[in-house]
């Protein structure tokens, strides 16, 4: 048909900056969502634990999965049909599995107990779930605050305060400074290319920062760091990482998941490079031989009680029992330290909101 019309396939165009700017983004992740995962997870091993086999438990899940899900799962179905496990069918799919579901899976093929594996898998992306939705939360509240403050600030420079203008230049006296300075601040944003180079400059400061971020190791780590150092927000979120690194590493554990590849595991799911290196450290001086107390309390950022924790864990044989503990422990103390944080933004919010109405009716 291409030739009868003569025509001729062309390539694809590609300008040079084009070309630099895919290289400078991330690839799309397809990495498999939190709620579509539980969801598959509460449907497998339900199905599961009423004796029905796990292809058509898969084929079941795929069938009430939304679009994107549903085209993975099958892609899952196909390689289990050609005899593949369900651990190896997991790690080649298109989707990015997380390595920790997978784990539990491949403990749960090797011990025969994979519907109670999922469940436990399941529950430990729940939790983890309902703990990302109580920070998104707190944060929520005191942003629309921020968001009403900074629009009607806007408003009142843009609408309400340029109608005073004509009337305080036509003023014979001598201008005070706080209203020369209100006055320079309307004229120069009401020009739209300084609002425009503005808002490109602040567009390429955040992309900029983004993409060091997360392309850029060190960067990553100074910035975590300083996160630490908040007060009150670097508390709370030693809390918060200790609290998904404890219940983590309990579910890898209660599954049979040996100590030193939970450890790994477990350190992917702290939101914090300082503490997955500490984690990393803690790891291998646990294979060099040193006791896992020893190895906790050479790590300042782990506070004592884990260090603690492991040593009574490991006389007693209930280690994963006792880190479920501690994590519902540092879980109430999350919750505790979202409250008062909350608690204290609020009246900051309203006092920097009253600051800025106060300052434009001084002026």
């Amino acid at each position: 048909m291409t030739r009868q019309k003569n025509l001729r396939p062309t390539a694809s165009r590609s300008t040079p900056w084009r070309a630099a700017l895919e290289r400078m983004l991330p690839p799309p992740s397809r990495r498999y969502r939190t709620r579509p995962l539980i969801l598959l997870g509460r449907t497998l091993c339900t199905m599961l634990q009423s004796g029905v086999q796990l292809l058509p438990s898969l084929k079941a899940a795929a069938r009430s999965a939304a679009s994107p899900e549903r085209e993975e799962l099958a892609t899952v179905c196909a390689r289990l049909e050609e005899g593949k496990r369900f651990s190896r069918a997991l790690r080649e799919s298109d989707a990015t599995f997380p390595a920790i579901f997978i784990a539990f899976v491949e403990a749960g093929e090797e011990a025969g107990l994979l519907a109670r594996t999922i469940e436990w898998a399941t529950d430990l992306f729940e939790q983890e779930y309902h703990l990302n939705r109580k920070l998104v939360a707190a944060l929520t509240y005191p942003a629309f605050l921020l968001i009403s403050a900074l629009s009607l600030v806007l408003i009142t420079v843009h609408y309400v305060f340029p109608s005073f203008l004509p009337i305080l230049s036509a003023h014979p006296t001598e201008i005070p400074l706080l209203t020369r300075v209100v006055c320079v601040v309307v004229e120069t944003t009401a020009n739209p290319i300084f609002v425009a180079l503005a808002l490109a400059v602040i567009a390429l400061a955040v992309w900029t920062l983004r993409t060091a971020y997360h392309t850029n190791p060190e960067w990553r780590k100074q910035w975590d760091s300083l996160k630490l150092t908040l007060p009150g927000i670097g508390d709370l979120l030693v809390k918060v990482n200790t609290c998904r690194f404890c219940r983590t590493l309990s579910a890898l554990l209660q599954a049979g998941v040996d100590v030193l590849p939970a450890l790994t595991l477990a350190g992917g799911v702290v939101d914090n490079v300082v503490f997955t290196q500490a984690i990393e450290r803690i790891r291998n001086r646990a294979r060099d031989g040193v006791e896992m107390r020893r190895a906790f309390e050479e790590e300042p950022l782990f506070p004592r009680m884990v260090a603690q924790t492991f040593s009574t864990g490991q006389e007693s044989a209930r280690l994963d029992r006792m880190l479920h503990k501690l994590s519902e422990l540092y879980e109430i103390e999350v919750n505790t330290a979202l409250s008062t944080l909350t608690a204290l933004i609020e009246p900051v919010m309203v006092a920097f909101l009253g600051g800025l109405m106060g300052t434009l009716v001084l002026a």
